[in-house]
């Protein structure tokens, strides 16, 4: 793979990636080889290929447990097949991508969750419409829609003051909120098989769960 960064070859890149390749909310995630080698400039460029080509296999790369091999501090991940599995940093030209598309948004939500940082999960489970915005300062909000409303009505429910907890350097974490004697519980999964679900939706009352929906498409890696 390193070799392939070198020669610079997208189409021999194409064949080192696992698809389909998440990329930070809201781009797109990148379906297949075609997607890949029209998108390569803005995933990969000179920082982040000269770092490869640097890198040292005893040094720079580790094993993490089952989730994969881990370059520099989880800037990269490939899988034991030698898949690329996640890149986690963004260029320049990526920046500029997002910064468009978190403005497109602002405009189609309801005016009191138009505010926000930075996205972070926009869910369909199987009963509702889930967003998870940073909104700065370690703060997270949580608001939610039945199916048969739209992200432009005003929201069934809001949460603020919610807590992350990380799960390893993969990106997996869970998104907590608390509201009396209940409590939201959002489950993100990044390293896991394709046919798994991207996120889960956990809601407890008194300890005791009584909802478990699981999600059933990631608006945000469209």
């Amino acid at each position: 793979m390193i070799a392939a960064f070198k020669t610079g070859d997208k189409q021999v890149i194409a064949e080192y990636i696992a698809y389909p390749l998440w990329r930070m909310a809201p781009i797109p995630s990148i379906k297949n080889r075609q997607q890949f080698i029209a998108r390569y400039d803005e995933v990969f460029d000179e920082t982040i290929i000269g770092k490869i080509i640097a890198s040292n296999i005893e040094n720079d790369w580790s094993v993490v447990g089952s989730h994969g091999i881990m370059f520099a501090r989880g800037e990269m991940w490939i899988d034991f097949s030698g898949k690329i599995i996640g890149v986690n940093l963004l260029t320049e030209a990526e920046k500029r991508v997002r910064a468009q598309l978190i403005a497109d948004q602002r405009s189609k939500l309801h005016e009191s969750v138009r505010e926000f940082s930075e996205p972070l999960e926009e869910w369909i489970t199987r009963k509702y419409h889930i967003r998870i915005d940073d909104m700065g300062d370690h703060d997270y909000r949580y608001a939610a829609w039945s199916l048969n409303k739209a992200v432009g009505d005003k929201p069934d429910i809001e949460l603020f003051h919610g807590q992350i907890t990380y799960q390893g350097n993969g990106g997996d974490c869970t998104y907590t909120f608390s509201n009396g004697k209940y409590k939201y519980v959002c489950s993100v999964y990044v390293m896991r098989q394709e046919s798994e679900p991207p996120g889960e939706l956990e809601v407890y009352k008194q300890g005791k769960r009584i909802l478990d929906d699981f999600v059933v498409k990631d608006l945000l890696a469209q």
